[in-house]
């Protein structure tokens, strides 16, 4: 049964909803102050359109700042991943290619050396 203090306030995930209800008391309040203000209806519209453009700006600036940072990171894990790919071309590229070559001579029927088990092949007749 549910505690008569708490009955109907309670969400499903406790939480979820604070942001949207932050953000509607704003609203109202920023309305109420815009509606009691003491200045002419000219100077509040003047007001409000300046913060506007000023808040459009941030917004613009921070996502400009927002696109820096990520292609800034991008980047920096392209480098990283190159890195890498040279390293292991470093370590491994040289065996691969040459058991390549090696495989390769050998279908061709060209290799007489030994191969990577051991044996020894050559042209058959």
């Amino acid at each position: 049964m549910r505690d008569h203090d708490t009955q109907g306030f309670e969400t499903p995930r406790r939480g979820t909803y604070t942001p949207l209800w932050f953000m509607a008391g704003a609203f109202v309040g920023a309305a109420a102050a815009l509606l009691l203000a003491p200045t002419s209806g000219r100077e509040t519209r003047a007001y409000v359109g300046r913060r506007s453009r000023e808040a459009a700006e941030g917004l613009r600036e921070r996502g400009r700042e927002t696109a820096d940072g990520f292609r800034e990171r991008g980047r920096e894990a392209m480098h990283e991943a190159a890195d890498c790919g040279r390293q292991l071309w470093q370590e491994h590229g040289e065996p691969i290619v040459s058991a390549m070559k090696q495989e390769y001579e050998h279908v061709a029927g060209r290799n007489t050396g030994p191969k990577a088990n051991g044996s020894v092949a050559g042209p058959t007749a």
